[in-house]
């Protein structure tokens, strides 16, 4: 399977903002907007998946080290993602079909099975510096239950706390779900910077023709599914995928890896294009 080139839609997004694109690609290689890192609290501007994963966090206290407290709620479960014990999240219409909350229907059902194993919470826990929360939150030992806007999460959790959760979250959906993530970095590890008010540039005056950049994956068949993309000099970063053991209940590494012969032929192809070919030519061999 080919993954498509979205590259007009990065320009459009990255012409608007003037920062790049963010996002996954699904194991059925779609588009996943994930622009917003945090925010979302009813899915209309925001990321519903950030937002979830750290409300989840929150109100099951599963940070040993803080030891915080909460007043009682009603927990919210929604009967399509199987039930998660006391997590009151507010997400929006699950009927509503779209590649973000495709997503967040995957980390659903993956918190829904590991969400109570000693393993998990560890490698939360490990992300986590007690020294890094907000003093207000040390001294009181209670976590506010007012509005569970996106923004109060981060001043539970402090900000660099909530970026660490956030970089383990990314780990999860790369290396547990099968998403691959396009990384906001070029190969050679520049950062992607553009001008101030870029829309208002000429449209010749920066593409994605000059922005190739890293995408991370665990997938084994790199040349076929990211075909389009090797062939305009993007970086495919293998990931190790991860399976949960139900006997040892833990994470191990998936230690199968099949490259096909057709992969093969697949990476002679590209390498051969790249060479002979300019990059903004290279569009005509896409497949």
């Amino acid at each position: 399977m080919h993954i498509d080139f979205y590259g007009e839609i990065f320009d459009k997004y990255e012409r608007f903002h003037s920062k790049p694109y963010l996002g996954f690609f699904s194991p059925k290689g779609d588009l996943v907007d994930y622009n917003t890192e945090l925010g979302g609290s009813h899915g209309n501007l925001g990321n519903l998946v950030s937002w979830t994963f750290l409300l989840w966090i929150k109100q099951n206290n599963i940070i040993k080290n803080v030891n915080l407290s909460s007043v009682d709620i009603l927990a919210y479960l929604n009967p399509s993602t199987g039930g998660i014990k006391n997590a009151d999240i507010a997400c929006y219409d699950f009927n509503v079909s779209s590649n973000l909350t495709m997503l967040q229907k995957d980390l659903l059902n993956y918190l829904d099975k590991v969400g109570d194993n000693d393993h998990f919470i560890e490698l939360i826990n490990k992300r986590v510096d007690i020294d890094l929360f907000p003093k207000s939150i040390l001294k009181d030992r209670k976590i506010s239950m007012g509005s569970d806007g996106a923004y109060e999460i981060e001043k539970v959790f402090g900000t660099e706390n909530t970026r660490r959760l956030l970089m383990f979250l990314k780990d999860i959906c790369i290396q547990h779900l099968g998403y691959d993530a396009i990384e906001r970095i070029k190969p050679n590890n520049e950062e992607i910077v553009f001008p101030q008010y870029f829309y208002l540039y000429p449209d010749d005056y920066m593409t994605y023709f000059d922005k190739p950049r890293i995408i991370s994956s665990t997938y084994n068949n790199v040349n076929e599914r990211f075909y389009n993309y090797l062939l305009m000099d993007w970086v495919v970063k293998k990931m190790n995928r991860y399976l949960y053991n139900e006997d040892k209940k833990e994470f191990v590494v998936d230690t199968t890896f099949f490259e096909s012969d057709r992969d093969a032929d697949f990476k002679s192809e590209i390498e051969t294009i790249k060479k002979h070919v300019p990059i903004r030519e290279r569009i005509k061999y896409f497949r």
